[in-house]
């Protein structure tokens, strides 16, 4: 019998990368899972990988820990009619990180991923919403969404989680809370994510599909898609304002999910002119950080009892 043995060698050279053995052993010893990493035979310790292997493990660490300190907070982005009222917001996860402030959901939730926390961190997430909606009781009409990961789609308890934080939440209407996700995450298994969708849609909550148009599905698909709204991708709209061609193309994907008996949500807005554009072509719903920027939920609740359309340029500066 022939065996065939292979090798991962990771290399430290003195006295650049160490002047004592220990130092020279460890720093080897990175190299070669640099090299197990990048499946390649052997791999120079480099300082830079280095320290950031050592601050990605460090950070996992943290992570654990900013779940059981409770660190994570939720921030709060609005939807507003073709006027600029606010009729809704998407809430999104923050990390208030003690020492490194504020991080945004790209510093983190790969690492959420890897480590098993995500599902723990989007039903905390998940429960926070609902009880944030039970707090502003009085505004009836006013709903949040909150994005499904792709880990919570095909969690075969995801169904039974929303029905629990609604009914802990007493007295929360169901249509008040959205469930968004991605196109990608809805193809990734079509039949299976229309099951859980319609299971979800079957207790009262609507479900969106956030990115739409990013994916490889077309608009056909949307015939067999029992979401009730479709967000807009903002790369669709970055050149509206000075490409006619764009503009047609953008009114053209939305008469189609009109068609549909879906509704559509514009994102990333950023500036007047687009504003004027998509109320041209009688947009239903828009966001982005013209209107507002996430904001924190005392902030949120401020423009909402301020009343009047958004935006209002003051708001970012309270939070």
């Amino acid at each position: 019998m022939e065996l065939t043995i292979s090798a991962r060698i990771g290399i430290a050279i003195f006295p650049t990368d160490g002047t004592e053995s220990a130092e020279l052993i460890r720093n080897a010893n990175s190299a070669v899972l640099e090299a197990k990493r990048r499946d390649v035979a052997y791999c120079l310790y480099e300082r830079g990988v280095h320290e950031a292997a050592i601050a990605r493990v460090t950070l996992k660490t943290e992570l654990v820990n900013a779940f059981e300190q409770h660190q994570f907070v939720l921030h709060y982005q609005p939807f507003v009619d073709e006027d600029g009222n606010p009729v809704g917001a998407e809430a999104l996860i923050r990390w208030n990180h003690p020492t490194r402030g504020l991080l945004y959901p790209g510093a983190f939730i790969g690492l959420a991923e890897e480590t098993r926390l995500i599902s723990a961190i989007d039903k905390w997430a998940l429960y926070e919403v609902c009880r944030q909606l039970s707090e502003w009781s009085e505004m009836r009409d006013f709903y949040i969404s909150i994005n499904i990961s792709a880990r919570d789609l095909l969690d075969a308890y995801l169904v039974d989680a929303v029905a629990l934080a609604l009914q802990r939440a007493s007295g929360v209407p169901p249509n008040r809370l959205k469930l968004e996700l991605t196109e990608r995450i809805s193809m990734d298994d079509p039949e299976r994510s229309i099951r859980t969708i319609r299971a979800i849609m079957d207790l009262g909550v609507d479900v969106w599909i956030d990115d739409f148009g990013t994916g490889q599905s077309s608009l056909a698909y949307l015939k067999q898609l029992p979401a009730s709204v479709l967000k807009i991708d903002k790369v669709f709209i970055d050149q509206i304002a000075n490409d006619e061609e764009d503009l047609v193309y953008l009114e053209s994907i939305i008469r189609a999910i009109r068609s549909r008996g879906k509704s559509v949500v514009i994102e990333g807005v950023t500036d007047e002119d687009q504003v004027r554009r998509l109320r041209a072509i009688g947009c239903d719903l828009m966001q982005g950080y013209y209107f507002s920027e996430p904001v924190s939920a005392p902030v949120l609740l401020d423009l909402l009892t301020e009343g009047g359309a958004l935006p209002r340029r003051s708001s970012g500066k309270r939070d």
